[in-house]
């Protein structure tokens, strides 16, 4: 049973409390919202009560004033419980002030001093509008402020228009005397000083509730900042692999529409006399290089030294200096040295001696200088040189090296092709000549049956007439022949 009295209790208390506390509450008056209640109550039990019961037994006629304070309360509560506390404020700030300085003029004659301990309870109740009211509602609470200050200020004039007048004098005069300098007037004193300091406390409990919440704000900014600032550098990472992926993808989309073009080049100019000129032109453009030249390697031919030899079979942009030498031998030169090394050579510190780019306005020498070895198969079918005014990068290096690989690919096709072409005709003149033999020979031998005929009819003819001689000896001397047979 006094479980439940005691539940019902802290039921009711907390329904008090929380009155008007919702989400619908704008969300700088949510956190006051308790604070606006429990100031409420303690003014109605612990301010307008004690009053009602001292004005019942000593001077009835008053009640209707701490009464009137005690319906506020409740009013004000009733209101924040549907919605009102936005506006129940006003009231509860600026209605206690009027009627304690209103009880306090009924109780003063016109020429009477106030009766200190309600005067300093109303002068606490001026500090109540900054509880109810947040700073940033400036407009509010001066307003406020300044009618909870009326009452004091025009006190003397209250005392002339509220006053029990002379019947009622001695009515009152004891409860006067209590609240002059009784044991009423300790307690108003009393209660002064706890609604000042009360009221301070209050203030200050809601500075450190703001400072703890500016705290929390600025510490969930901070961690908000901290996330935001993980997040943008997160960002920036992942658009930089973006961007890294994207001038990845531009740079093998360049790759790939070189390789296309030196292959259309190589498929359209396949038996064109120009077909090394367009691709060192196209080379040279399209790594925006500024000159270059195209070697290859003359693999039947050899110097003294049994050395293979490179030689420049197209170029584009090179001055008559560099024609000087056109061919260079196995390891001769940085051409000859690419060539015996296998490995490209990327020079960006390059002699003043070597090679000048030239322009109508004058010769400068270049930044960089590429050698690349065409090579397919581990077999290097030429040389290509290109030479620029700036470093080349690696994807470009690359580049010339998956190109050269296509160059070398139809340099070699080109030379099997012509290998296998004179190889062809080599065996067609083989055949010729054999055909041409053949038919000499055939010539030959009809020549030597006709003269094995002749000859055989020739000795047939010369038969007959030995026959003929014989007989005719026979006949004419038939016994000598005779004689011959016998003796033969």
């Amino acid at each position: 049973m006094h479980e439940r009295e005691g539940f019902m209790k802290e039921f009711v208390l907390k329904n008090f409390i929380e009155a008007g506390l919702s989400e619908e509450v704008p969300e700088f008056l949510r956190g006051r919202v308790k604070t606006i209640n429990i100031v409420t109550l303690l003014l109605t039990f612990a301010a307008a009560l004690p009053f009602v019961i001292f004005s019942q037994i000593y001077y009835p006629p008053l009640t209707f004033i701490p009464m009137a304070g005690i319906v506020t309360g409740f009013g004000v509560l009733l209101a924040n419980k549907y919605g009102g506390v936005l506006y129940s404020r006003f009231f509860i700030s600026v209605l206690p002030v009027w009627e304690v300085i209103t009880y306090n003029a009924y109780l003063c004659g016109p020429d009477d001093e106030a009766i200190g301990g309600l005067f300093l309870i109303g002068m606490g109740f001026i500090l109540v509008p900054f509880l109810m009211i947040d700073i940033k509602e400036k407009y509010f609470l001066t307003v406020t402020s300044f009618i909870c200050s009326l009452p004091l200020v025009a006190f003397a004039l209250l005392k002339q228009w509220l006053n029990i007048g002379t019947a009622n004098a001695d009515m009152a005069h004891t409860y006067i005397e209590l609240l002059r300098t009784g044991w009423i007037s300790n307690m108003t004193y009393a209660l002064s000083v706890i609604i000042a300091f009360g009221t301070l406390l209050g203030l200050a409990f809601l500075n450190r509730q703001a400072v703890k919440k500016s705290e929390s704000l600025i510490e969930s900014m901070n961690d908000q900042n901290t996330v935001l600032q993980n997040s943008q550098k997160q960002l920036e990472e992942n658009l930089k692999k973006v961007e890294a992926a994207q001038e990845e993808e531009k740079r093998r989309n360049w790759a790939t529409q070189g390789i296309a073009n030196i292959s259309e080049i190589l498929r359209s100019n396949k038996n064109s006399e120009d077909i090394f000129d367009n691709i060192i032109a196209m080379i040279v453009n399209y790594t925006k290089s500024n000159q270059g030249g195209l070697f290859i390697v003359e693999k039947n031919e050899a110097g003294a030294e049994g050395k293979a030899k490179i030689r420049l079979q197209s170029c584009y942009a090179y001055s008559r200096k560099k024609y000087l030498e056109e061919e260079y031998e196995e390891g001769q030169g940085l051409i000859g040295q690419a060539y015996l090394e296998g490995a490209y050579i990327h020079m960006t510190k390059i002699p003043q001696d070597y090679i000048n780019i030239t322009s109508g306005l004058g010769e400068s020498t270049p930044s960089a200088l590429l050698i690349m070895p065409l090579k397919v198969n581990d077999l290097i079918e030429g040389v290509i040189e290109i030479a620029a005014f700036q470093k080349y990068e690696d994807h470009q290096i690359e580049f010339i090296q998956k190109l050269g690989e296509n160059v070398a690919s139809y340099i070699q096709s080109n030379r099997i092709n012509e290998r296998t072409n004179r190889l062809l005709r080599e065996a067609q003149e083989q055949s010729e000549e054999l055909r041409a033999q053949e038919e000499e020979m055939r010539q030959n031998m009809e020549e030597l049956a006709a003269t094995q005929e002749e000859l055989s009819r020739k000795e047939t003819e010369y038969q007959k007439v030995i026959e003929a001689l014989k007989g005719e000896v026979e006949r004419l001397t038939p016994k000598t022949s005779e004689k011959v047979r016998v003796k033969g």
